[in-house]
């Protein structure tokens, strides 16, 4: 652990033991205020009226006063913590851990529908060698929509959860654009036209690349010009370790990953943070991942 991560994490301590005083306190003055109430309402009500009606009180506002205080502590969690391990192993960083890749970047990807719900947390952005790199949680969830029976259906594709990876080059990649399906994320889309320019399905001379992907190019001959035999080979690499699909659009690259969540998340402030140490590798996996993977494809 780096010493600003060590500062950070002996700073996170004492804003946890704060959270935790406070919280503790206004349990008290919440139980005080309900006895007080129980006293009230007693003479009025049966008891077991006032019981139930005391004790839905007090528990929602104990979820209420919980919820308020774990939302303080994971922001101090990320925006010191998580934030200084980032920046650690990625350089001129910036971490927003509330945000997400916006819309228009994701549906870009080409493989999810216009029409979705969308929500993440744990934006990053960087500067990595050439790369410029955008990455978030993802989730998207297929607006439904109805028939003339008025039952309700969902529109092709499934909901998605994962990891979204935005690379913007500095400069074009022939032969786009092209889009590299893994076989077992079929739920995601494959377009026959993308934006307006008709794709057709791409074979490579790689048997194992072709059992492993549905590629879809604007040819034959333009979409091999970037599909070389040595970044099929480095596809297939990363795709042995870990399932994905990625596309390639002018002088940008999307990967999507599936199943997948940035370790960037606390638990409870309730739990003591010396447990928490666990989760500094996890927070470096996360972000090594998405490093190794750009290293990796090399282009």
């Amino acid at each position: 652990m780096s010493d600003d991560a060590i500062q950070e994490y002996a700073a996170l301590k004492r804003i946890q033991s704060s959270i935790q005083q406070h919280f503790f306190l206004q349990l008290l003055l919440l139980l005080v205020g309900v006895f007080f109430l129980t006293n009230h309402l007693n003479p009025r009500l049966p008891v077991y009226h006032v019981a139930v009606m005391a004790g839905c009180l007090f528990i929602y506002l104990i979820s209420i006063l919980y919820r308020y205080q774990q939302k303080k502590f994971v922001r101090a969690y990320k925006h010191q913590f998580v934030s200084t391990v980032i920046h650690h192993i990625l350089p001129e960083t910036s971490f927003e851990f509330d945000k997400h890749l916006p819309h228009n970047s994701v549906i870009k990807s080409g493989f999810f529908l216009e029409s979705t719900l969308l929500s993440g947390s744990n934006l990053v952005c960087c500067q990595y060698q050439n790369v410029q790199l955008r990455f978030s949680d993802i989730e998207l969830q297929p607006f439904p929509s109805r028939v003339a029976n008025e039952r309700p259906i969902i529109l092709p594709g499934q909901r998605f959860l994962g990891i979204v990876i935005e690379a913007r080059f500095n400069r074009p990649f022939p032969g786009t654009p092209l889009m590299i399906l893994h076989q077992n994320m079929q739920y995601l889309r494959l377009p026959n036209i993308y934006q307006q320019t008709p794709i057709e399905a791409i074979k490579t001379l790689s048997p194992e690349f072709n059992q492993t992907f549905y590629v879809r190019g604007v040819d034959q001959v333009m979409s091999r010009k970037l599909l070389q035999p040595a970044l099929i080979e480095r596809i297939t690499q990363l795709a042995a370790q870990q399932p994905l699909s990625l596309s390639f659009f002018d002088n940008e690259l999307f990967i999507v990953l599936p199943r997948m969540r940035l370790a960037f998340e606390a638990h409870s402030f309730l739990i003591p943070l010396q447990h928490m140490a666990s989760q500094l590798p996890q927070i470096q996996a996360s972000v090594t991942l998405i490093k190794t993977m750009i290293d990796t494809l090399a282009l």
